[in-house]
């Protein structure tokens, strides 16, 4: 009887210790919204701090000093928009390209802004443009109003 009892003890363990209890540790469920920042071609950086979102707006401030980077972001909806200041201008020449998850997102670059005075664009997934001042600029990202497709999923742009 005791080798019964003591080869089945064993069982009993692992099958309490498997068993589903809500108070199992679960693996952490991944973010979606979770962005990284990588200078291209080196180490890692996590700045997501700098990502802000109000409404449908989302708002990232990126150091040119830093260039070459890439990020990477998502739209979750047709509204929203992206809108990268670049801090630390100078007379240089910038080229970003959008690159989809799905390749057939249907977004791009919609415009720059010059020092909050004008507007140049549309642009299409590529952009080269001469910053001719020093001063405050943005690129705006979203939705291409000429084409259709949904703009809504994963993507990350290279600035350069």
């Amino acid at each position: 009887m005791k080798k019964i009892v003591a080869s089945f003890l064993p069982l009993m363990l692992i099958m309490v210790a498997c068993s589903k209890s809500p108070h199992r540790m679960q693996p952490p469920k991944e973010d979606s919204s979770a962005v990284s920042i990588s200078k291209t071609d080196t180490i890692k950086q996590d700045h997501s701090p700098s990502r802000q979102v109000t409404g449908n707006t989302i708002t990232r401030e990126v150091d040119v000093q830093t260039f070459p980077v890439t990020f990477e972001d998502e739209f979750t909806n047709e509204d929203q928009r992206l809108i990268i200041h670049l801090k630390n201008m100078r007379n240089m020449k910038i080229t970003g390209k959008i690159i989809s998850e799905s390749g057939n997102q249907n977004i791009r670059f919609n415009n720059v802004e010059l020092n909050n005075q004008s507007i140049d664009g549309p642009f299409g997934q590529d952009i080269e443009y001469n910053l001719n001042q020093k001063g405050d600029y943005s690129l705006v990202v979203g939705k291409s109003l000429m084409a259709d497709g949904s703009q809504k999923g994963k993507f990350s742009i290279q600035l350069k």
